[in-house]
């Protein structure tokens, strides 16, 4: 009994580690930006999140913006020439502004964009050839208009809801995005459970025949305390694993995510801002 809760003890942990080193990818890049969006203190900007992909990592980051120009030409009928960005730094914070000119009626606009967060990877194939990916999220404002950007934090911490969650054994870790954790933690209490039901009813079957058959006692009760042992070492692994569970869900880090900050509604502020022959800032007052 001992042995089996050592492994199992011993396959948490490595999986642990596993997960710790896989879960660099940000939760943006895999489940969107519903959530951010949701978070935003207000609609003057969107938060839009692009990937792209190519064998040359060089490649890819010199094209970075390309992923940018390619929606402000399909959601603000930007025409495909002409397109320019700029960008001015505030308190160490980089805003992007894009001009460019309308298809329809040759007027020429700006809107603002800000990078939150990018990340890189890239995947092998069976055929020894590999791509690269590059994930870029943006806050990007609407035209000809100043949008009152959030503050936006990168954390891997989690608030309270993780460990709330994991009463459900592994729910906890897939919400901060240790899906191949949680899988493991919920197959593992499933076999556990289903070893408990099994052993028990196996064990109380194997009494019941002992009891029936007198001449051959000692064989069945001998059957039956094997299957005892199954249930206690399920027990067993079914409580190591959900105390683990709890624990983890509480402690770990999760898979990175943007934490947004709201801003204040009133008070003096300054904004980047693009003219036909620079960039430069203009501020305004919102009561």
């Amino acid at each position: 009994m001992k042995n089996l809760l050592r492994s199992a003890a011993c396959a948490l942990v490595a999986l642990a580690s596993i997960c710790a080193a896989a879960q660099d990818k940000p939760a943006w890049a895999e489940k969107g930006t519903r959530t951010i969006n949701a978070d935003r203190s207000n609609d003057s900007y969107t938060v839009v999140a692009f990937d792209t992909h190519n064998a040359d990592k060089t490649f890819l980051e010199s094209k970075r913006f390309e992923p940018l120009f390619m929606y402000v030409r399909e959601n603000f009928s930007a025409q495909p020439e002409g397109l320019a960005v700029d960008s001015v730094q505030e308190d160490g914070v980089t805003t992007y502004i894009i001009a460019y000119t309308d298809k329809d009626k040759g007027t020429r606009h700006t809107l603002q964009a800000r990078r939150i967060d990018q990340y890189s990877e890239y995947d092998d194939f069976e055929s020894n050839d590999y791509e690269w990916y590059l994930y870029q999220l943006y806050a990007v404002g609407r035209p000809d208009e100043t949008p009152r950007f959030d503050e936006f934090e990168l954390t891997r911490a989690y608030n309270a809801k993780a460990t709330a969650m994991s009463i459900v054994p592994g729910w906890g870790q897939i919400y901060k995005g240790q899906t191949a954790k949680g899988c493991v933690i919920i197959g593992l209490e499933a076999v556990s459970v289903a070893g408990i039901i099994i052993g028990e009813h196996k064990r109380s079957r194997m009494m019941d025949d002992a009891a029936k058959h007198p001449e051959v006692y000692d064989s069945w009760v001998g059957k039956a305390h094997s299957w005892r042992n199954v249930r206690n070492v399920s027990i067993g692994v079914a409580v190591a694993t959900y105390v683990y569970n709890l624990i983890d869900a509480a402690t770990s880090k999760g898979a990175r995510r943007v934490k947004v900050h709201k801003r204040a509604g009133e008070g003096l502020s300054f904004a980047p801002t693009m003219w036909n022959d620079g960039a430069g800032m203009t501020f305004s007052y919102s009561f």
